[in-house]
């Protein structure tokens, strides 16, 4: 029994590492003009939300960004809308409590992506050692409301208050992507699944 607890932390890890360096290897593709959503489904789930509803999961809290590239310079706010749905599954839940605390994921400077494998990275954050080239987003980003109540089948509006960090300048030209992190308070991850998309910044000064 031990023995296979064991192996389902380990692979929980891997999951965990291997979602973080796939978001971070999105954060700096800045070739592409159109934002590469990790769209409803994309983090959480492999399927989307239709899916987790149709395997069980009572209700599924989707966010929806704007589908476009906003621009901004280093050290400017800027404030995105946001959209909250609770989309209903069958018996669903009559309301769902959903919290925003910062963001999914963190960006990783062009630079160290290329002077350092993913492998060398999965293994500082294994050793508890500082990230070479992570920049954390989470402090830059806050929420009004930070918290809601949304009944099945309603949408509500989100604003996302976001301060470009003061980046180095290999980051000009690049986009940097926010995802925001949906907590739900109750932890009822077989009934509520959380679907975020994400808002891509390209910074231009």
């Amino acid at each position: 029994m031990r023995k296979k607890t064991t192996s389902l932390v380990i692979g929980g890890i891997v999951a965990i590492l291997a979602t973080v360096f796939a978001l971070t290897t999105v954060q700096n593709n800045a070739e592409s003009q159109e934002p590469q959503v990790v769209s409803a489904g994309g983090i959480g789930y492999v399927a989307g939300p239709d899916a987790f509803l149709e395997h069980g999961g009572k209700s599924a809290i989707v966010v929806t960004t704007p589908q476009q590239i906003f621009e901004a310079k280093r050290g400017q706010n800027l404030d995105v809308t946001i959209s909250v749905t609770h989309k209903a599954g069958k018996n669903a839940l009559s309301a769902v409590d959903v919290a925003f605390n910062g963001v999914r994921n963190s960006l990783i400077l062009p630079s160290a992506v290329l002077a350092h494998t993913p492998q060398e990275r999965a293994d500082e954050m294994r050793d508890g050692k500082p990230v070479t080239g992570l920049v954390a987003l989470d402090p830059f980003v806050s929420y009004s409301p930070a918290k809601l109540t949304i009944g099945a089948g309603q949408t509500v509006n989100v604003t996302m208050h976001i301060h470009i960090p003061n980046l180095p300048d290999e980051m000009v030209g690049k986009h940097v992507r926010f995802v925001p992190n949906i907590v739900d308070p109750s932890q009822d991850f077989a009934n509520i699944g959380t679907f975020p998309d994400m808002v891509t910044v390209k910074v231009i000064g």
